[in-house]
């Protein structure tokens, strides 16, 4: 393939080659070589939850070309929010711009990385009919809710099979307010919180809550 002290070649295929050398007085050499040749394709990956993203909303990371025999990490501006390859969560704590990075390795730890940047707002007033927070949650989380005047509101958390999990009522304040649930015993999945209340304000509103 070549005649030079220094020879670089892009084997194809992980087998054994055969290296022959000589030298100006006709000696020859011959060697045989494994070179191991394991590719990691173009990464792709998916991003929901963008759409007027805020401190508290969850971000899911689903990666769409997960190969076999390679290890995946993904970082958040540089710091490891899972080693799960396929999916992940996250959610963010500050306002600012931030940096997701996926990260791939082959079997022979071989790198490979794509990144995307994207901004996190503050909480505003409005927000607060609808912030739940952690989400997702290992079973204890809280939702802040903004009521127009003093009322008793019930809140019941129900599955994605609209089994009823929880209630609870409140005397809720004008202003904000918040209520503390624990779903720990129950199943992963989706819930959904069902909120009554007198003035009917705010029983259109339906809130989710992912359990891991």
């Amino acid at each position: 393939i070549g005649s030079s002290l220094n020879l670089t070649v892009a084997p194809l295929l992980s087998t054994w080659y055969t290296l022959t050398t000589s030298n100006d007085s006709g000696c020859v050499k011959t060697d045989s070589v494994k070179i191991g040749v394991d590719s990691l394709s173009q990464l792709s990956y998916s991003i929901y939850g963008l759409d007027d993203l805020k401190i508290g909303d969850t971000l899911s990371f689903n990666n769409e070309n997960v190969e076999d025999f390679h290890n995946y990490q993904w970082m958040v501006n540089g710091t490891l929010t899972s080693a799960q390859g396929d999916s992940a969560y996250w959610v963010p704590v500050f306002e600012e711009t931030h940096t997701l990075t996926l990260e791939g390795r082959n079997s022979l730890s071989c790198p490979i990385a794509l990144d995307s940047i994207f901004n996190v707002r503050d909480i505003l007033p409005r927000d607060y009919e609808r912030l739940i927070y952690p989400n997702p949650t290992q079973g204890l989380f809280s939702y802040n809710f903004y009521s127009e005047s003093e009322q008793t509101i019930t809140i019941s958390i129900v599955n994605e099979s609209g089994r009823l999990i929880e209630r609870l009522e409140i005397e809720a304040s004008e202003g904000m307010n918040t209520a503390n649930f624990d779903i720990s015993s129950s199943a992963a999945g989706k819930y959904y919180l069902l909120i009554d209340s007198e003035s009917e304000t705010l029983k259109a509103l339906r809130p989710w809550v992912i359990k891991i």
